[in-house]
């Protein structure tokens, strides 16, 4: 009776540990196959449209504002709460750092999901200003582009001694477009 009784309480933890094991799993987001997903449903889309086919606007999505969850870029992977990256596994990072992080990678975040659903706008406007269109395009590919740059840049200076201080440095060295910036304030309310 005792042996069923440990088995039972065994197989309740094991089947615990497992469902936990897969919620945490199913919480885990490949960062640089959602950037490449979103590149390429925008680009089939454009390319959709120059050909004449009718299609539905691509979704908008946001990479950082989501529950709490994991994402993984370059290897390395970060842990989202409140929309905002508060760690980086492996990574030993100054709060100023993170915060670094935050910003720029929040402020490309921003600007992506911006033009995307801007432009997911200006395409169902039955009076819609092309140029503006493919202004938001470029707008769009370069916030994402950009991100794939930034967490390559985090990822090499992740791996050398002082991370912190190299990801911090390397990150402010890095330049936006002062407009991507301006907007950002002024929609802040800075």
């Amino acid at each position: 009776m005792k042996k069923i009784r440990v088995s039972i309480i065994l197989l309740t933890a094991w089947l615990a540990l497992a469902s936990f094991y897969s919620n945490a799993q199913s919480a885990m987001i490949d960062g640089d196959k959602l950037i490449e997903q979103l590149i390429e449903t925008r680009y089939h889309f454009n390319k959709q449209l120059i050909k004449g086919n009718p299609v539905p606007v691509p979704q908008t999505v946001s990479i950082l504002r989501r529950g709490a969850c994991t994402i993984s870029f370059n290897g390395w992977e970060y842990s989202i709460q409140n929309n905002r990256i508060v760690n980086v596994k492996g990574v030993l990072l100054t709060a100023s750092a993170l915060m670094a992080i935050n910003e720029r990678i929040g402020l490309l975040d921003r600007v992506q999901y911006s033009c995307s659903e801007q432009s997911n706008l200006a395409y169902t406007s039955p009076s819609r200003d092309l140029e503006y269109v493919k202004m938001l395009d470029r707008h769009y590919f370069s916030a994402l582009n950009s991100l794939k740059s930034f967490m390559a840049t985090i990822a090499s200076k992740a791996r050398k001694p002082q991370a912190s201080i190299l990801i911090e440095m390397s990150l402010a060295k890095m330049e936006l477009p002062k407009e991507w910036l301006e907007e950002d304030e002024n929609a802040s309310g800075n």
